[in-house]
């Protein structure tokens, strides 16, 4: 993986740059809040709601 090409696409906003690092049925987990997400849903949490 591409860890430069990664975080430069979290930085962008870039929901389908992000999206290719991920397997279609990944699951993203938060454990400080406990929440887990689908690629999906972690895309729309980093692109929609940033801060």
């Amino acid at each position: 993986m591409e860890i430069r090409a990664f975080w430069d696409a979290v930085l962008r906003q870039d929901a389908e740059g992000m999206r290719a690092f991920f397997w279609p049925d990944a699951r993203v987990d938060w454990p400080n809040t406990g929440e887990r997400f689908t690629v999906a849903e972690f895309l729309r949490a980093n692109c929609e709601y940033p801060g």
